[in-house]
């Protein structure tokens, strides 16, 4: 691949269309509006936010960052970062699960939930495995010579990008995402998740940056992705790599940690009374209707005020 030195104006003028990953996007986009419009009081944030994550995929998979990311280690970890934290953090906000509960006919709704309900499914989209996975394609890629080997082979680098996005979504739909299933975890055990994963990033960019050499593989005689002149000898490359994976990887999960700490606490109150007899009827129809288990605290909690405010809207819908 020949590529002129890089300066910004070639993140644009390298781009490059690639018909599979521009037709998954807008399909999914399209899926998704179809949806929102389909739910009365679906909240414009979450579908901007999820539009916006494919905005990032697109720009991490089709800009200059994809082409000069097959030449030079310490942009390919920008697209691996835009890949498994920032698109996933705006497409969890999304709640693209949760979306299609609500979007689908009563019925149709219903056996989705039992899907997620699945103990297979539980266990695919549980926090420890969802942590699990996010280490093994973090540390997998990285310290084994993986990324080596995907920076020279096209199909290697498409099953990296796909398990990255993946790894994503799995962790940030657990912390970010309004979603139906069993894991609906509470504040403290968001902000303990993302605390067990973001010293992954960490240790890897420090391993990265002090031995300059891993990106190669441990024990490799060298790198197999070409390397033009113009760019940073391999250690360095290596290096540059490492810093980008430790400071702007514990950066990113440090704000999403912040983000979700301030929503927690501004959450957190006094200790509700015991909820009387309306509030437990309004509840056990609400679980009737909807499928969602049965909770009294609807007025607060935002996510299942939302879904109880939605749903009434479509009940009125109907009556119309």
């Amino acid at each position: 691949m020949n590529l002129p030195p890089l300066e910004l104006g070639q993140l644009v003028g390298q781009a490059q269309a690639r018909p599979g990953v521009l037709a998954a996007v807008v399909l999914v986009a399209a899926g998704y509006l179809v949806a929102a419009v389909r739910v009365p009081g679906w909240k414009p944030f979450r579908t901007a936010a999820f539009l916006g994550g494919l905005v990032v995929v697109l720009i991490a998979t089709c800009s200059g960052i994809e082409a000069y990311g097959h030449v030079l280690e310490w942009m390919h970890m920008i697209e691996h970062l835009l890949l498994i934290m920032v698109a996933p953090v705006l497409l969890a906000i999304g709640s693209p699960l949760q979306l299609v509960a609500e979007a689908l006919p009563l019925r149709a709704a219903a056996g989705w939930r039992a899907f997620l309900d699945r103990p297979v499914v539980g266990w695919l989209t549980s926090p420890p495995f969802a942590a699990a996975f996010y280490a093994v394609c973090v540390i997998g890629v990285h310290l084994t010579g993986l990324m080596d080997r995907a920076m020279a082979d096209d199909g290697v680098h498409v099953a990296e990008e796909l398990a990255y996005l993946l790894a994503g979504m799995l962790l940030f739909q657990l912390v970010l995402g309004q979603r139906p299933g069993p894991w609906q975890l509470s504040g403290g055990a968001r902000m303990a998740l993302l605390a067990i994963v973001t010293p992954v990033d960490t240790l890897v960019g420090v391993v990265l940056l002090q031995t300059g050499t891993v990106a190669g593989g441990l024990g490799s005689d060298g790198h197999a992705h070409p390397r033009p002149d113009w760019a940073l000898s391999a250690a360095s490359d290596t290096a540059a790599a490492g810093t980008t994976m430790w400071i702007a990887g514990t950066g990113i999960m440090g704000l999403v940690m912040l983000g979700v700490g301030l929503i927690w606490l501004h959450g957190r109150g006094p200790v509700p009374e015991k909820p009387g007899w309306t509030e437990r009827a309004r509840a056990a129809t609400l679980a009737e209707r909807t499928g969602e288990p049965e909770r009294t605290d609807l007025d607060d909690d935002e996510a299942a005020l939302e879904a109880y405010n939605r749903w009434l809207a479509k009940m009125a819908e109907r009556d119309r």
